[in-house]
């Protein structure tokens, strides 16, 4: 099957863009405000564009250079930000509370629980680079079709029946999606289409409409912006801040709420949050660039 590629072109500005308000809403989710539900759309929109868009790259590269790549920026940033949360709620609760280790699992997401996404994304880079390298022949492409269908079948029954640990719930609900972006950046529309209109009964089927829920908004999301063609560089910038304010936000949830009541000032918190999350960000990118000339 021909792969219909995702081209670098003034398109990706429009996916940038997208990349920057799905960040608005997954702070609303974070603070359960107006939209708090389209948090967890937000998050399958992210795995969809780290993994739709990594095909044709990871396929011109090897496994090394690929695993040095994922290694910097995810891994670096999750024990940085670890660090951070870690002394942070430390200062908040004392040493005993923050140290105390009551579920092992924890160790895969962190001090907060926002960060369960980068492990996850360092996890699977194996998975994304071996799917990246499978011919595009047409027994190939079936049979990498049916083993994704079925796999994501699987994460989906233990999200409902397994009563999973966190982080382990996050990561069955959002795998169906991890697998819809892998598909979507090597095949015809047909091909991934299928995939997601396969999932999508199944999993309605089985009683899992959140996941599916999210999965289809994501999807629905990322194609009407793929079909923008935005004429700036503008997105640019602020697609470049959005990882930096998932990372940053729940400090400055924090910092907000010990002098703001939370219950009653949802909106205001979400908007203080977000804003003051980038500038910072912003700010933190510019320095960085002018001192590295």
């Amino acid at each position: 099957m021909p792969s219909q590629a995702i081209p670098r072109t003034k398109k990706r500005q429009s996916l940038e863009l997208l990349r920057f308000l799905a960040m608005i809403f997954i702070v609303m989710g974070h603070l359960g405000g107006t939209g708090a539900q389209l948090g967890n759309t937000a998050l399958s929109l992210f795995i969809l564009l780290s993994v739709a868009l990594s095909g044709a790259s990871v396929a011109r590269h090897g496994f090394r250079r690929f695993a040095i790549s994922r290694l910097q920026r995810i891994l670096v940033p999750w024990l940085i930000w670890c660090g951070i949360y870690l002394a942070l709620f430390t200062l908040l609760d004392g040493p005993a509370a923050t140290f105390r280790l009551t579920n092992p699992l924890s160790l895969l997401i962190g001090p907060a629980l926002h960060l369960w996404f980068l492990p996850f994304m360092l996890l699977v880079s194996p998975l994304i680079y071996v799917i990246a390298l499978v011919p595009r022949t047409i027994a190939a492409q079936a049979a990498l079709w049916i083993i994704c269908s079925i796999t994501a079948c699987v994460a989906l029954y233990l999200y409902l029946t397994a009563e999973l640990p966190q982080p382990l719930i996050q990561w069955s609900s959002v795998f169906p999606t991890l697998l819809y972006g892998l598909l979507r950046g090597r095949g015809t529309p047909i091909y991934y289409a299928s995939f997601l209109v396969f999932i999508c009964a199944i999993g309605v089927g089985m009683g899992a409409e959140l996941p599916i829920v999210y999965l289809t908004l994501a999807v629905i999301l990322f194609e009407v912006f793929m079909g923008l063609h935005i004429n700036a560089t503008w997105p640019s910038r602020l697609g470049s801040t959005a990882f930096g304010i998932y990372l940053v936000h729940p400090a400055f949830i924090v910092f907000f709420t010990h002098f703001i009541p939370y219950e009653s000032n949802k909106k205001l918190l979400t908007g203080l949050v977000f804003v003051t999350s980038w500038i910072a960000v912003d700010l933190y990118y510019q320095v960085t660039a002018r001192l590295s000339r």
